[in-house]
């Protein structure tokens, strides 16, 4: 399973990936030379001007959050000019940040933070998690809130992200989650020997995994409509959902 990849880089230099973030049919991808977006599923890649150094991403229209070395910061203007929003906030980088249900959860340090007025103000737990970890994802699935640890695992909340515990599967070094219809993807680190791939079904307690070589490194998941997009040395692409 996995075969049915392909690198999409067409106006856009292989110079590794930092974040994914999507807006409709809008793609945008953070690499060490800029930003990027891409309107016809990845084929062809524009730079965007005036963009800071960007670690995550939440598009939005023309409202897009991100994350950054030092916080969270906002544009409401399609990325024209941003401002900070970091009431409630550790002074450290945000690696992850996404929304449900009208909540938008940010990874900040060590800790998993939520904000229900647009980042006005915060309120977060460390609770769970080793010190000094990095958490590079979250995702809000089945009731659940899932984050991933750097070379720890996959950690889950129960209780609407006040504690965490960390997963007993056998996933070692987890990057970025995504979703599609009842499932949700884990793409995993360069550990050598470590399947690129997980995924859970609603109904499973347990994560299986996916093989394919293409995507191996990678550290950026991103799901727009049945297509699932991997950010490693570059973008690639599955329409089949990963299978």
């Amino acid at each position: 399973g996995g075969s049915c990849w392909t690198e999409v880089r067409t106006g856009v230099i292989r110079y590794g990936v930092s974040a994914l973030g999507a807006s409709g049919q809008r793609i945008f991808q953070v690499n060490s030379l800029g930003t990027y977006v891409s309107s016809n599923a990845g084929t062809v890649w524009t730079k965007q001007p005036n963009a800071p150094s960007i670690l995550a991403t939440l598009v939005r229209s023309n409202d897009i959050i991100i994350g950054v070395s030092n916080g969270v910061q906002r544009s409401t203007d399609d990325g024209a000019t941003w401002t900070p929003i970091n009431a409630g906030l550790p002074a450290a980088s945000c690696r992850a940040v996404i929304e449900n249900a009208g909540t938008i959860w940010a990874a900040v340090g060590n800790g998993v933070y939520r904000t229900t007025n647009n980042g006005t103000s915060w309120t977060g737990t460390t609770t769970g998690f080793p010190a000094g970890s990095i958490i590079p994802g979250i995702a809000v699935f089945n009731n659940n809130i899932f984050a991933a640890v750097s070379n720890s695992g996959i950690y889950q909340s129960t209780n609407g992200g006040t504690s965490l515990t960390k997963q007993t599967a056998g996933t070692i070094d987890p990057a970025a989650f995504a979703q599609i219809d009842t499932v949700v993807y884990c793409i995993m680190g360069s550990i050598a020997g470590t399947p690129p791939l997980y995924k859970l079904n609603r109904s499973a307690t347990t994560w299986s995994a996916i093989s394919t070589a293409s995507i191996t490194g990678g550290r950026n998941l991103l799901a727009v409509g049945n297509n699932l997009f991997v950010g490693n040395g570059s973008v690639h692409r599955s329409t089949d959902k990963g299978v």
